[in-house]
């Protein structure tokens, strides 16, 4: 629909300003509130539930509402990642998503962090 498309677009101008080491407007901090929209960027360490796992496996989108909007892989951003992309360590991930979700995949990195 067009407002998640709003949405999602709102998401990813947010994310790559704060790629680009910019502050964010208190204006933009608003709407971004507003929209239960938050970005997340995800370091792929060696105990990274991410690891070794394709773009393309990765289906959170549908489950939880999170999406995958770009990748640092081999110190490249790639924005809409190919699915095909595996990720290893050092890799980065900006994610965007409803709040819920992105607390999910928070409570799942540590969790495997934990582990180790």
């Amino acid at each position: 629909t067009e407002s998640m498309e709003r949405i999602s677009d709102f998401a990813k101008d947010l994310a790559f300003t704060v790629l680009r080491g910019e502050e964010i407007h208190p204006v933009l901090e608003l709407a971004g509130e507003e929209t239960n929209e938050q970005v997340l960027i995800v370091k792929v360490d060696e105990d990274s539930i991410f690891l070794g796992k394709r773009i393309g496996d990765l289906t959170f989108d549908d489950s939880i509402g999170v999406r995958i909007i770009a990748v640092r892989h081999k110190d490249v951003w790639v924005y809409d990642p190919n699915e095909s992309i595996q990720l290893e360590k050092g890799d980065l991930l900006l994610l965007s998503g409803y709040r819920e979700g992105i607390e999910i995949l928070e409570e799942a990195e540590e969790e495997a962090k934990d582990i180790e």
